[in-house]
């Protein structure tokens, strides 16, 4: 299996030697990962911040149908996904499985959410010159959300990133765990399939050192999951 980097809805063809992901129970090579280069960092971030004025323009009832519809492509690759995280995390068979279902809820409840996101409507007549008035509050996407996830949980942790990022209208850069490339990109494959816009999700893989989240230059909203000093070596 290969982890190719997602970028600007292509799968990015390397130009450098990949790096084999193992897994930590038989030790056996299982696939091949290829590490986000600078360029593909740059042009990700690039690319999420052309296709926010799109990402928010999806109604909402579209959004929750994309994602419905990813949460159904998700059950019926079950088996198929919680043996992938069985071969590449090293978990036991039942707790991926478990894991495979709190994903399709994970993905069903971003459904839901993305038609409740109301806002407030507040009467002024607080203060003497606000009696006629009327305040009115609504939500707006952030724009850009970038998703850093750990190895632990590596389908149910991304999809507590996207889920909730694309249901309130964001595009999304994914940088997964170089631990476990291969379910990410099993997931991104069901998401497109599922009917994701190409533009609407980045995916780019390696460790640190690739510096695959530069947030503080792009100011977009950094969400991540991740081990001891790896926020203050991705954003810092």
């Amino acid at each position: 299996m290969k982890a190719l980097s997602f970028v600007n809805g292509k799968w990015v063809t390397p130009n450098h030697d990949p790096v084999q992901v193992y897994s930590p129970y038989t030790h056996e090579v299982i696939g091949e990962q290829w590490f986000a280069t600078a360029s593909d960092v740059e042009d990700a971030l690039a690319s999420a911040y052309a296709a926010k004025k799109d990402m928010a323009n999806i109604p909402a009832y579209e959004r929750a149908k994309i994602l419905r519809r990813a949460a159904e492509l998700l059950d019926k690759e079950k088996e198929r996904l919680a043996k992938l995280i069985s071969l590449e995390l090293g978990k036991p068979l039942k707790n991926t499985r478990d894991e495979v279902s709190r994903s399709v809820a994970t993905l069903e409840l971003s459904s839901d959410e993305a038609k409740r996101l109301i806002g407030e409507t507040l009467l002024g007549d607080a203060a003497e010159r606000g009696k006629e008035a009327i305040a009115v509050t609504f939500r707006v996407p952030v724009g850009v959300v970038a998703a850093i996830t750990p190895f632990n949980a590596p389908l149910n942790l991304v999809c507590h990133k996207i889920g909730p990022a694309f249901a309130a209208g964001n595009s999304i850069i994914l940088k997964p765990a170089p631990q476990t490339p291969l379910i990410a990109t099993e997931l991104l494959k069901i998401l497109l399939e599922a009917g994701f816009p190409p533009n609407a999700i980045n995916t780019v893989y390696g460790g640190s050192g690739s510096r695959a989240a530069n947030c503080q230059r792009w100011s977009c909203q950094c969400d991540f999951l991740y081990g001891r000093g790896i926020g203050k070596q991705e954003y810092m």
